[in-house]
């Protein structure tokens, strides 16, 4: 498959697993994953028929693809899915949670019978990581991914969560002001707090206010790149220990899994697609300091930093 393909498909995958997200959530909000899942089957589908030199009419309809693409599996399956869409859409009918389960699996289904037919690969290969402008933290996500589908889920956790270290290090450089990051909101008190002759005669009240000051700091960076809290949350709570080594061009990690993590397949996979999502969504409203100030490192070194 040639880039533009497999950058297709994995946009096509984005939509996907945005509505599997949305098909676990509580009702009503979760017969919301109706609209993507659908969107992600047409979008697939009129890749199938631009690689098979089929001729899509704009005016063509959803279940149309079927008869121009013969091959395609799942007829009745999809039909029942664009039945529930249009009720849902033009009527407002709320599905069911047993609709919901069946919208999930049919979906899924779809997915990993006609990709291999039409693509020659499993749904499962599709990466998304194709759509991450930041090359590290792609190769730190083909690892994680590749250590997933050998079933190794702590390792696999890990290197998703020194991807998302690595992600929000690389978001923060080409934004620093004096080295500082403009998401930063206790500048001050991190100075202070890093002073080594400070730290030496540090006592054990001082140092709560330390570790909250940089929690709250931490959080206020996490919510102000627009990531939802609660994923975040969720997400932190598998972290392993991590250790950052700054090294010529670039950076070193080290980590060490928590003893007493649930490491399957699902928190794997959780983990994995969570910095895929936070990575394309900080793309979104990306800028670089270059775009706002002439330069980040000015030569009048008693400039003030731009607050």
């Amino acid at each position: 498959m040639d880039e533009l393909i497999i950058k297709r498909l994995a946009v096509v995958k984005h939509l996907y697993q945005q509505g599997l997200a949305l098909s676990y959530e509580s009702e009503p909000t979760n017969g919301l994953c109706l609209l993507p899942f659908h969107d992600s089957i047409e979008m697939f589908m009129k890749i199938c028929a631009d690689i098979k030199g089929v001729r899509i009419e704009r005016n063509t309809m959803f279940m149309d693809y079927f008869s121009k693409l013969p091959d395609l599996q799942n007829y009745s399956q999809m039909q029942n899915l664009n039945n529930k869409r249009v009720a849902l859409k033009h009527h407002g009918e709320i599905p069911s949670s047993l609709d919901i389960e069946i919208a999930r699996a049919n979906t899924t289904e779809f997915f990993e019978l006609n990709t291999s037919l039409f693509f020659d690969v499993e749904f499962s290969e599709i990466s998304m990581t194709s759509l991450i402008k930041y090359s590290s933290v792609a190769e730190w996500l083909i690892k994680a991914n590749d250590a997933h589908n050998k079933s190794n889920f702590v390792e696999s956790i890990c290197l998703s969560h020194v991807a998302f270290k690595e992600l929000l290090i690389r978001h923060e450089e080409d934004k620093s002001y004096f080295y500082e990051s403009p998401f930063s909101a206790v500048k001050e008190c991190k100075h202070f707090f890093r002073d080594s002759k400070f730290n030496h005669q540090i006592d054990e009240n001082i140092k709560k206010i330390k570790n909250d000051l940089l929690n709250i700091d931490a959080a206020l960076t996490i919510i102000g790149l627009g990531i939802d809290y609660k994923q975040y949350t969720k997400f932190e709570l598998l972290s392993p220990y991590i250790n950052v080594w700054p090294e010529k061009g670039g950076r070193k990690f080290d980590w060490h899994p928590k003893a007493n993590i649930v490491a399957n397949s699902r928190n794997s996979s959780f983990c994995y697609d969570f910095v895929i999502s936070c990575a394309l969504n900080l793309q979104r409203t990306d800028f670089e300091i270059s775009e706002l100030l002439k330069s980040p490192f000015p030569d009048n070194k008693d400039e003030e930093p731009v607050a």
